[in-house]
């Protein structure tokens, strides 16, 4: 890891990358939702954010939903 900056700090490169210090990774998805501006700092959500989350959510399942068909899981 290149960066000298704070954990809190880190952009998703330098996560994957940490992570690969483990071991291989898994397959990673990358499920996103972009603004239109910069907005001041807060805990609540935009009505915009809170009207996606269902369709988020369904994406989100879909991807499990294909990633579980495709995967083969034993019980030890």
């Amino acid at each position: 890891m290149k960066s000298g900056r704070p954990t809190f700090v880190l952009g998703l490169r330098n996560l994957v990358e940490s992570g690969t210090l483990l071991g291989p990774l898994p397959e990673l998805f990358l499920v996103t939702v972009s603004i239109k501006t910069l907005q001041g700092l807060s805990t609540e959500l935009s009505p915009k954010i809170k009207d996606s989350i269902p369709a988020m959510l369904n994406i989100v399942s879909g991807i499990l939903d294909s990633e579980n068909q495709d995967a083969s899981f034993s019980v030890p």
